[in-house]
């Protein structure tokens, strides 16, 4: 899996730092020269970021300058090394801005993190010619090479911070939504135990089928959770079948309106006439309705409607939940389907308790369909949460 790393915000460990300060002293005296140093480039700038701690030398560590022809510019754009002995003499160095600091002669490398992206340079400049001989660029070279030793162990420890915060993520998703499923069968156990009399004619198939349907889904829960390549990738991986989708919303409908009978709710459906057959992965997108659906009960005033409904589109479906609860902060929206603090809506629902991953597992579901998924508040009182899925 590729991950997209910011390596301008990479922070450099303090004991690299200190080490990296002994590479610019030792090479600014085995070249005789007044400085040695180590450049850090951003989107706009070049900065200072090891200064070699020798006399005469004028540059210090935090000093920055725009991109405009510097030695170091030349060097980051070509991605080879630059050698200039005299920019006194030379009508393409004559100008350079580091003639104002009587730096006249020049030697860099650039300096790449290991996915090629420019950390910098790494340099040295005299303030008298200097040829620089074959021998010196061969040394500077190696010093270049050992920065970029560093930077790719550091930039090996991001990734692995990032897939170890993905796993633990992953964990997360699952704990949260095993809860669902678990909580209808104990509901509808608890109803067979209690009113076994009175289902035997008309619902204790229909209550089994619930819990035969959650058991299913939790095993899958388990197998994902199982499955190394989900873990360690940090994906949930497809399996795409053809569907009737109002039949799959009955069934959705079905197994939801028994727990919103329990929170004092009524939950409505509306389908379509016609029958869409589409492909998706069935156990996912049950996974994203019952996420959407738990979340309106828990934020619903007893006695409130929560409606299920579908509308067909020329290239696609639309699901929607929509609650009359009391609704949403805009800040809130913004990152809603984002990781989120246990406590993030501590404040508007004290009840209420939530890991704040259910969302976020129910976006990237949605994505993997190639459909797409918003929240939005209604004009007089509650929220609609609806996502789409391509006919």
């Amino acid at each position: 899996m590729s991950i997209e790393i910011l390596v301008n915000e990479i922070p450099i460990p303090e004991d690299l730092i200190q080490q990296w300060q002994k590479i610019v002293d030792n090479v600014a005296e085995i070249f005789d020269v007044p400085t040695g140093l180590i450049m850090r480039v951003h989107p706009d700038t070049i900065e200072v970021f090891i200064s070699s701690k020798t006399h005469g030398n004028p540059y210090h560590v935090g000093d920055s300058d725009k991109l405009h022809g510097l030695y170091c510019e030349t060097v980051i754009k070509t991605q080879d090394h630059l050698l200039v002995t005299n920019a006194l003499a030379d009508p393409k160095w004559d100008h350079n801005p580091d003639i104002k600091l009587n730096m006249i002669s020049y030697l860099g490398f650039p300096v790449n993190w290991p996915d090629g992206k420019n950390f910098g340079t790494i340099c040295v400049l005299d303030s008298k010619p200097n040829p620089y001989s074959e021998k010196f660029v061969r040394l500077l070279k190696h010093f270049k090479e050992y920065l970029e030793a560093d930077l790719a162990l550091i930039h090996k420890n991001i990734k692995l911070e990032y897939l170890i915060r993905k796993n633990q993520e992953f964990y997360g998703i699952l704990t949260h939504d095993l809860r669902n499923p678990l909580s209808a069968i104990i509901f509808s156990t608890n109803i067979v135990r209690e009113y076994h009399d009175q289902l035997a004619e008309f619902g204790l198939n229909e209550i089994f089928d619930i819990i035969m349907s959650s058991s299913v889904y939790m095993k899958k829960l388990i197998d994902d959770l199982l499955n190394h390549d989900a873990v360690e990738g940090g994906y949930l991986p497809l399996s795409l079948q053809s569907v009737d989708y109002n039949e799959f919303i009955r069934e959705i409908f079905a197994r939801n309106q028994i727990i919103a009978s329990i929170y004092g709710l009524h939950l409505s459906q509306q389908l379509p006439p016609q029958t869409n057959f589409i492909q998706i992965d069935s156990l996912r997108i049950s996974q994203v309705l019952d996420n959407i659906i738990l979340n309106a009960l828990q934020f619903s005033p007893k006695g409130s409607i929560i409606q299920l409904l579908v509308e067909t589109h020329k290239d696609f479906l639309r699901t929607s939940v929509i609650d009359e609860g009391p609704g949403i902060s805009e800040d809130k929206i913004e990152v809603i389907f984002h990781p989120i603090k246990q406590d993030s809506f501590s404040k508007e629902n004290p009840e209420l308790k939530t890991t704040g991953l259910g969302l976020m597992i129910v976006k990237k579901i949605v994505d993997l369909h190639h459909g797409d998924i918003q929240m939005k508040n209604n004009p007089e009182k509650g929220t609609t949460v609806s996502f789409t899925l391509p006919m």
